[in-house]
Parts: C-alpha cells; sequence; structure tokens
C-alpha cells in the first residue's frame, strides 16, 4: 500500500470516510486540467491561480448508516480500497472488522473481530493494496501484517515492525506541522520535506496540514475547516512545490 496505496486518484476512488459512513468515489481517475501540465503564466508574472480538477465519476455512491442493520454501521472506518474486480473493502477499526461491499454498496462479508488469533485485530490501523488481488492489514498493536484475497478469506500474517531508531517506520509521520501518508521510508522522505518547506506558512492556533504523497511525487494538502459543514479544500503541489491545482471535496470528508 509501493509504498503509498496508488495514486490520489485512486485513493480518493476507494473511498474518502466521513462521520456518518463512508463517502465512495466509483472513478479510477480525475478528470478536467491534466495533473501533469503546468499552468500557463498571468499578466503582471504572478503565479497563476489553481485550476479546478473534478472527481470523474458517480460520487453518489454510500457505504454507511446511522442505524439498522449492523453490517452497514461503521464507527472509526480508518482506511478503505476499491479492489479491481469492483469490491471495496472498509477497515472499520471501532470493531476490529474488514467489511467488504460490492460495486453498489451492498454488503457481501464481514471478517476479522477483537482478538489476538489469525485474522484478528486489537489496533487495524490502514489498508494496503500490495497485489491487485491481496489486501493487506495493519495492526499497529501487534505490527502485524494480515493478507486477504479479494473474497475475504485469511492469507496468512508476518511482522511488519518499524526499523530500529526509527519513530516513524510507515507510511505515516510527522513534518512540523504537517502529517504525512507516504512515502513508506525515510530515505524517500527528502524530496516531501523539500515540497513542505516551501509552502504558505499555517495559521497561528494549532493547526496541522494533511499532506497524501501520490505515485508522481505530488502532494495532496489539506487544512481541515473549523467548520465542517463547509468543503474541503484540497490543493495540489508539484514536486518542485508548485501549486496544479485544487480539489474541492464535500463537506464532512477529509
Amino acid at each position: 500500500m509501493a509504498s503509498t496505496q496508488g495514486s490520489f486518484c485512486r485513493m480518493v476512488a476507494a473511498g474518502r470516510l466521513v462521520s456518518s459512513g463512508i463517502l465512495v468515489w466509483v472513478s479510477a481517475g480525475c478528470a478536467g486540467r491534466s495533473a501533469d501540465a503546468a499552468p500557463a503564466a498571468v499578466d503582471g508574472g504572478g503565479p497563476p491561480p489553481a485550476p479546478a480538477w473534478t472527481v470523474a465519476g458517480n460520487p453518489g455512491l454510500s457505504i454507511g448508516r446511522v442505524d439498522g442493520d449492523e453490517a452497514y454501521l461503521l464507527h472509526n472506518a480508518v482506511s478503505a480500497l476499491r479492489l479491481e474486480n469492483g469490491t471495496i473493502a472498509v477497515l472499520n477499526a471501532g470493531t476490529q472488522q474488514l467489511k467488504y461491499y460490492d460495486a453498489a454498496g451492498n454488503h457481501i462479508r464481514t471478517v476479522g473481530g477483537k482478538g489476538d488469533g489469525p485474522g484478528e485485530f486489537r489496533w487495524p490501523a490502514k489498508l494496503y493494496l500490495i497485489a491487485p488481488d491481496t489486501i493487506a492489514v495493519f495492526d499497529r498493536a501487534t505490527e502485524m501484517m494480515s493478507r486477504y484475497d479479494p473474497a475475504g478469506e485469511f492469507l496468512g500474517a508476518a511482522k511488519a515492525p518499524a526499523p530500529e531508531g526509527e519513530k516513524f517506520g510507515r507510511d505515516a509521520w510527522l513534518y512540523r506541522r504537517n502529517y504525512v501518508d507516504g512515502p513508506m521510508t525515510p530515505a524517500e522522505r527528502p524530496p516531501v520535506r523539500f515540497v513542505l518547506d516551501r509552502l504558505p506558512p499555517l495559521p497561528d492556533g494549532g493547526s496541522y496540514r494533511y499532506v497524501k504523497v501520490d505515485d508522481l511525487g505530488r502532494l495532496w494538502v489539506y487544512v481541515a475547516p473549523a467548520d465542517a459543514g463547509v468543503p474541503t479544500e484540497w490543493q495540489v503541489y508539484g514536486p518542485d512545490g508548485s501549486i496544479l491545482g485544487r480539489v474541492s471535496m464535500p463537506a464532512g470528508s477529509s
């Protein structure tokens, strides 16, 4: 979950977690301006405004309910993936379970549960797509990586500890007031820090940035809005620190 789960557009296609469930974007890419195109200069020599990007596909598919069938109740849904066959996997950390849904959002299967046995979790933290048809679940408490096939069958588990002496040994780490998702190894992080050092300063008040690094080295950055009822605005930066675009996500998403 490669050092990331794939490009951020594929992550959006896999799903965005929201407070009452998960908003699933079924497209496999972004539409609108090319992600690799440099914005044209504007009169006056200043930087051009960031072009708006859009998410292709149907953003109406949602998984998660406030009450009713337990198969659709999500609590602390921390990670999601969309497999090549359309299956959507959601890691529901609140119940230490991995839930599978079809492309239409219908529940297929729930696996896992709290415990120390094979296929069970104590602190499931993240899903990784380690092959086109294999999901891995990282358990922060046990440092185990459990593997599942697309049908949810348990394939095995192995230890995946952080390197000795490394505080952030996986793909979630802190740099100043930036919470970064990717890359996996410390040796890959200097280019990310290079861009972060060139971003506009954060406002006072203890706010943090959330940063997702995609496979092309672009940084997808947002600061959580103070009002949960307004859209979340992502800014997209290139490896040289230039702004490439912006994406507005619905209120309540992240």
